[in-house]
């Protein structure tokens, strides 16, 4: 059904039980599938293609050349640029932007007031919420969950399954690997690593370049500085700090408050009990356990398998060499 008062181009093509409402513009070439519908004021581009079943909202704009596939389901005041993809079974919600040549995978969900920059790329079965930005080429993987005001700059990639809390930002080039968890208000820096099966808490901060293996976790407060490295299976309490540059080799544990300093080399399965302090450029050997509240000066070095004392500490410089306590 077309009405009276909408504009459809000679050339444009309207296939069975279609509806366009009133005030519409379809531009030639355009496709209007079987059983789609077309709602009030909205505009249907050159070559676009509204496939069957699918619903375009009020004042929305599909523009040149973009495909909404069946059974999708625009909002209102919808913006899809040219080349963009709309796949079956997806919903966008009112006042979202699709920007050029971007995709929304099959059966995603886009909040109102999303904004999917050009070139992105939403995978299939995705949730984002309203207020959301999808930077410039930045890749959404398979079923992946986005709060409320996130912001994901371009060129990031999240890959499946991940979960991103509401306001948490991934800078520009970051990756962010399957499973992965990102707590609301994180912060992972430029061309930063997340690895698989990850979880960051709310809150925290994770520099430029930095590292992270796979299924580490970071508690509440903890910041991890611009190319700091965090090994496998490693685990910071709530307040932990890691310097620039620092390295933490796999299973390591640092209890709250643990403090690494710049270039600091912490090896395997390293303990640190809570406000232990290891200073800048210290190496501590793997299967060492530094008690609460002991320091390891600049430089200094522990020995592999070593005790270093509550409250004790190790000169800067200084090599320490303690006999494990049994």
């Amino acid at each position: 059904m077309v009405l009276d008062s909408t504009n459809v181009d000679p050339l444009a093509v309207v296939q069975a039980e279609a509806k366009i409402g009133n005030g519409c513009r379809v531009a030639a070439r355009a496709t209007i599938g079987v059983g789609a519908v077309v709602s009030d004021r909205a505009s249907i581009g050159e070559s676009a293609a509204i496939l069957a079943g699918a619903t375009i909202g009020n004042d929305t704009m599909v523009l040149a050349r973009a495909t909404i596939m069946s059974a999708a389901r625009l909002g209102n005041e919808v913006i899809v640029e040219s080349g963009a993809t709309v796949m079956p079974d997806a919903r966008v919600e009112d006042a979202t932007r699709v920007g050029v040549e971007a995709t929304v995978g099959a059966r995603s969900q886009i909040g109102q007031g999303v904004f999917l920059a050009d070139l992105s790329h939403v995978g299939d079965d995705c949730s984002i919420g309203q207020g959301t930005t999808i930077g410039d080429s930045a890749a959404i993987g398979g079923a992946v969950q986005i709060g409320e005001g996130v912001t994901i700059e371009a060129g990031a990639i999240i890959k499946d399954r991940v979960k991103i809390g509401d306001g948490a930002r991934i800078e520009k080039g970051a990756v962010v690997d399957e499973d992965a968890v990102i707590g609301k208000g994180a912060n992972v820096g430029k061309r930063a690593e997340v690895g698989a099966g990850s979880s960051l808490a709310a809150g925290v901060r994770v520099g430029s370049a930095a590292k992270l293996g796979q299924k580490v976790t970071l508690a509440v407060g903890v910041q991890v500085a611009a190319d700091a490295e965090i090994g496998d299976g490693s685990r910071l309490y709530a307040g932990v700090s890691v310097g620039e540059g620092a390295t933490i080799g796999q299973g390591a544990k640092l209890q709250q408050h643990v403090t690494v300093g710049a270039r600091a080399r912490l090896h395997e399965c390293v303990w640190a009990y809570q406000r232990a302090e290891v200073g800048e450029g210290a190496i501590v050997e793997k299967e060492v356990t530094l008690a609460r509240e002991c320091t390891v000066g600049a430089g200094a070095t522990v020995r592999e398998a070593s005790d270093v004392p509550e409250r004790a500490t190790i000169p800067v410089c200084t090599i320490f060499a303690g006999q494990k306590q049994s």
